[in-house]
């Protein structure tokens, strides 16, 4: 059972839960099936807050996008919640002061 008292919310897809650990950061989810929480430690840098510009977003139910801080050129970080890993993700060569993600995230090669 998922204690209330976390306020998970669902992955898209509905086939999950999750929650922020914004002490640590951590992301935390709740697979349904096999019922048990998995903690993912995102790298140093990386900005993890609930409202813009360091809100987390979902890329798809299987990919949460983070920015990174301090990184140079701005760049993000994805989740792969299914097995773990981390990918680092450029972003624009110039993104302005405070780059916001917006959900849905997709990633675009256009001008």
């Amino acid at each position: 059972m998922v204690d209330p008292e976390l306020s998970p919310r669902l992955v898209p897809g509905g086939r999950s839960l999750y929650r922020y650990d914004f002490a640590r950061p951590a992301l935390k989810v709740f697979d349904l099936d096999a019922k048990q929480w998995r903690t993912f430690a995102p790298p140093p840098g990386v900005r993890m807050g609930d409202s813009a510009p360091s809100r987390p977003v979902w890329e798809d139910a299987e990919h949460l996008v983070l920015l990174v801080e301090y990184a140079t050129p701005t760049s993000a970080v994805r989740v792969d919640i299914a097995n773990g890993n981390l990918e680092a993700l450029p972003l624009m060569p110039d993104p302005g002061y405070r780059p916001v993600l917006i959900e849905p995230f997709q990633m675009s090669t256009a001008p």
